[in-house]
Parts: structure tokens; C-alpha cells; sequence
């Protein structure tokens, strides 16, 4: 069971770990880790400029404030207003925006997205185990929840590297996915596994991202290196930094 959480946390924060047995390749032993290389971000060569960050938010057109640093976790995140967005953003723009996110519970650090031909995606960066509780509480999650989810995590390694890939889609608020590979410390979980569960994982994502106050998807799809979107989203989103 708590593998199956792992593997539901995972996928809803990053979409939107399992208990993997090698110690070295989860980080639980950092000297390994470094040796072997699977204590960092699998590198997915997609580079971004600074006009690539200020292509992509000058197309999402969404306002971003600071807030206190040292508000707590209810009061770190605000949403704000709704603005359509009809914009196509290039996975070297979608990377920016990721990789500038400066929120202090943001769960990712190195993140890329890489958009490839045929429209499959490839997510890859490094989990943040410690700042998952800030995160969750941030979005709603029940602290008993959160504190179920803990302790379901304390096998999980601290901020173990991940890649996911998969094909996914949203229409009318329905998202279609398929999770094709998921890798914690460079350990593919077992695909059987991520199949087993990918309607509840779909079901999981899906009400998670619409959870937050402003979204609907009219539309969202993946083609030649980029995302399409024709959606409504927040007009301002505060943070507190890190």
C-alpha cells in the first residue's frame, strides 16, 4: 500500500516514488549516489534563454506577486481572478517557467519538459521530499492526510531524482494519459505496477489540477516540441519565495 501512494504522490506532483530496493540508486546512501550519478537530474537537453522566460509569461499574462517569506503553508500560495489562455509554449518555455518557479514549497528543482515530434512528454528533475507536507497542505490536503503521507515516505530517500514519460492530453476537463516509463534514481518502477493503477492515478491528477481556484481546460495538447492550450487559469498567483 504504501508503494502505491509513492507512486500516486509522484505522479499528481509532477504530472502536476516507489520503494525501490538499491540503496545507492535512491540516494539513501549519498556517497553511492554521487558515484553513480543518480543523485541529479537526468539531463534531457532542453535549453532555455532568458527570452524564452519572458516569451512564456508574457504569453500566459498571468500577474505574480511575493508574499512574506515567512507565511505559513495555507497562506504561501493564493490564486486570484481567471484570464483565458490561448497560447502555444515551446518546451524550452515550459522549462523556464518550471525551473524559475521560486515558490518555497515548490516540490521540483531542475525540472525539464521535454515535448518531443510525435507528442509524447518526457519529465525529469529532482523531488523535494522535504518541502512534499508544505506543498499539500499549500493545495488543501487534510494535515491527517498529510501526516499519513509522511510517514508512508520516510522509506523514500531524501530528494530522489525522477523521469517520467508519457502521452497525455485535456479536453472539455477530462484528461487522457498514458504513463509509458517512471523512473525514481534511475530504477524504472515496474510497468505492470503503473499500469494497475493509472485510472486512479488519471482520476487523482485530473481532480487535483482542477482543484486549483480559476482552472478549466478546454483544451490542452501536445505536438512538434510544444503545448497547445486554449484554457482559463488564475489572472495572479502569490508565493512566498524560498
Amino acid at each position: 500500500m504504501k508503494r502505491i501512494l509513492k507512486l500516486f504522490l509522484l505522479l499528481v506532483i509532477v504530472v502536476g516514488g516507489g520503494a525501490v530496493a538499491v540503496l545507492g540508486y535512491t540516494g539513501a546512501l549519498p556517497s553511492v549516489s554521487r558515484l553513480l550519478g543518480t543523485n541529479t537530474a537526468r539531463n534531457l537537453e532542453v535549453e532555455f534563454s532568458q527570452s524564452d522566460l519572458q516569451s512564456a509569461r508574457s504569453k500566459s499574462g498571468i500577474d505574480f506577486q511575493i508574499l512574506p517569506p515567512t507565511a505559513t503553508p495555507q497562506q504561501s500560495l493564493k490564486f486570484s481572478g481567471k484570464k483565458i489562455i490561448r497560447a502555444t509554449f515551446t518546451d524550452k518555455e515550459l522549462t523556464a517557467l518550471l525551473q524559475n518557479n521560486r515558490w518555497k514549497f515548490n516540490v521540483i528543482d531542475n525540472g525539464q519538459i521535454k515535448i518531443n515530434a510525435s507528442g509524447t512528454q518526457e519529465i525529469s528533475g529532482v523531488l523535494r521530499t522535504e518541502r512534499i507536507p508544505g506543498y499539500l497542505i499549500a493545495h488543501g490536503v487534510p494535515e491527517k492526510t498529510v501526516q499519513t503521507i509522511e510517514q508512508s515516505l520516510s522509506s523514500l530517500s531524501s530528494n530522489p531524482p525522477f523521469d517520467i514519460q508519457l502521452n497525455a492530453s485535456w479536453k472539455n476537463n477530462r484528461l487522457a494519459m498514458d504513463v509509458q516509463r517512471v523512473e525514481i534514481g534511475r530504477i524504472p518502477l515496474p510497468q505492470n505496477l503503473v499500469d494497475a493503477y493509472e485510472p486512479q492515478i488519471r482520476s487523482a491528477v485530473e481532480q487535483f489540477v482542477l482543484s486549483v481556484p480559476g482552472v478549466s481546460i478546454n483544451s490542452l495538447t501536445f505536438a512538434n516540441g510544444a503545448m497547445q492550450t486554449d484554457s482559463t487559469f488564475p489572472s495572479m498567483v502569490a508565493w512566498s519565495e524560498q
